[in-house]
């Protein structure tokens, strides 16, 4: 089994009792109020996978010395065309977060149905296509990819929930007809994974 190394560290400390809504809106507060303090707040309109391609942009430009509006601006161009697409073990999260009827949870569950789903440039869910199982939905995933002419070059991010095998294959899939200049494979955790259940996986260049 191969070992994953981490490619990006990073946390955010924030009180026992602290509302983390509320506590982006006061930092979107503190963007207007005191732009001086160089303060963004960025909406990946994406999730897991895409996070961290978004936070690596942030590193790479800050690295690059950056004034801090280039940096937003650069990012904000980023987001606006990464491409996320995901295929979910079961349905019941985005059930349970409103993103999704309990008809259509309970049609799909009970076809055994897998949805290749995609995120608009806004950050809403959309379907792409359904499969009978789990490897069609994938590689149908992966054909997207392929298709778009813009994928070439960049890096893609595949997020797995308990499932590193299905992300290598996935990996293995995109070697073979894609153009990704490099490929990272990440584990899901904590808030980044709500909708995610095991065995999902969640892709992002």
């Amino acid at each position: 089994m191969p070992v994953l190394e981490p490619v990006l560290n990073y946390r955010i400390l924030l009180p026992e009792d602290c509302d983390v809504h509320q506590m982006l809106k006061k930092l979107k507060e503190l963007e207007e109020e005191e732009p001086e303090r160089n303060v963004h707040v960025f909406n990946s309109c994406s999730a897991s996978s895409g996070e961290v391609l978004v936070a690596l942009k942030v590193r790479e430009l800050a690295e690059s010395g950056a004034p801090f509006k280039h940096v937003v601006r650069e990012v904000e161009q980023f987001i606006y065309q990464m491409q996320t697409m995901f295929v979910l073990e079961t349905l019941e999260n985005l059930r349970k977060n409103g993103r999704l009827t309990r008809l259509q949870s309970v049609i799909t569950g009970a076809l055994k149905i897998k949805l290749l789903m995609a995120a608009t440039p806004e950050g809403e869910i959309c379907k792409l296509g359904q499969m009978l199982s789990m490897k069609q939905a994938l590689s149908k995933m992966v054909d997207h990819m392929a298709n778009d002419p813009a994928h070439a070059g960049r890096t893609l991010a595949i997020c797995h929930c308990n499932c590193l095998d299905r992300a290598f294959q996935v990996k293995a899939m995109a070697e073979q007809r894609c153009k990704f200049a490099h490929i990272l494979i990440l584990e899901a955790g904590g808030i980044t994974s709500v909708y995610a259940n095991d065995g999902g996986i969640v892709t992002a260049y």
